[in-house]
């Protein structure tokens, strides 16, 4: 597994925060570091970008119990893609 895409994904996932203002209630969120993990161990180079958005979003609300609002990634979707792709 490849630790800068992990430090990527986690900066990128830190800046977007998905849970909003839930985020403050997550008392182990370490900046997103588990569910980075987790979507870069799942998600392929092949995948496609729905695929890969749909697996990331998928690991935030199984970890979180917690549905995302997929209308927020706008710009982070590129940037969670060309991660994942970059292996």
């Amino acid at each position: 597994m490849d630790q800068k895409q992990i430090e990527a994904l986690k900066r990128v996932l830190t800046e977007w925060n998905p849970l909003g203002n839930y985020a403050s209630t997550i008392t182990d969120l370490d900046n997103y570091d588990t569910e980075a993990t987790d979507i870069i161990f799942h998600a392929s180079p092949e995948d496609s970008p729905d695929r890969i958005i749909k697996l990331t979003i998928q690991v935030l609300e199984e970890a979180f119990e917690f549905r995302i609002e997929t209308s927020r990634i706008g710009e982070f979707r590129e940037r969670i893609v060309a991660i994942i792709k970059k292996n």
